[in-house]
């Protein structure tokens, strides 16, 4: 797919992990990944932090984010704290004010690159891995106003063996980039 985008964007997003899963960080331009680093059992936060800021100088990237929930909240403070970065925190079990369509921020990211998915608006990833943890990223809607929700990531670990993190790194990135401003 050659898609056209009227705005250049590039992003730096990080899903962090605990000591068995895998820390995720891509380097995104219009939503396609172009750089990958998996650092697996690494918590250091100012190791991830230091990662996230090499990669985004590599590529030239201002935009930086992820889930600042846990060993994020580290990581992510440290690059507001460079001054180089616009960064993008994302609480994804937060409840989105006045939003009766999505049951939280993680439904509403991966709704947003389902539909662009399907519309074919970004580039689906190459990443095997990466496409079996979205494939099997289930939605349910829940209550008589058509709210959305997507599959617990305590059963997505149960389905893929291990959590999700490449997916949520990739939704997350996308719902960021979209936020990003264009160079």
């Amino acid at each position: 797919i050659n898609i056209l985008f009227p705005k250049d964007k590039r992003v730096v997003v990080c899903d962090p992990a605990t000591t068995h899963d895998e820390c995720v960080i891509y380097c995104m331009h219009n939503f396609r990944i172009i750089d990958t680093l998996i650092l697996t059992g690494e918590t250091d936060e100012m190791k991830i932090a230091g990662h996230i800021a090499t990669m985004a100088k590599k590529h030239k990237v201002v935009d930086v984010g992820g889930d600042s929930i846990g060993l994020g909240g580290g990581i992510f403070s440290r690059l507001e704290e460079m001054g180089s970065y616009t960064v993008h925190r994302v609480n994804s079990s937060k409840t989105l004010p006045h939003n009766t369509t999505h049951l939280n921020v993680r439904a509403s990211f991966y709704w947003n690159m389902m539909k662009k998915i399907i519309d074919k608006a970004i580039p689906y990833p190459e990443d095997e891995e990466l496409r079996r943890q979205i494939i099997n990223t289930t939605y349910e809607v829940i209550n008589s106003s058509g709210m959305i929700k997507i599959t617990k990531k305590d059963d997505l670990k149960k389905i893929l063996g291990r959590s999700p993190d490449r997916a949520d790194a990739y939704a997350m990135g996308i719902w960021i980039s979209d936020a990003a401003e264009p160079w």
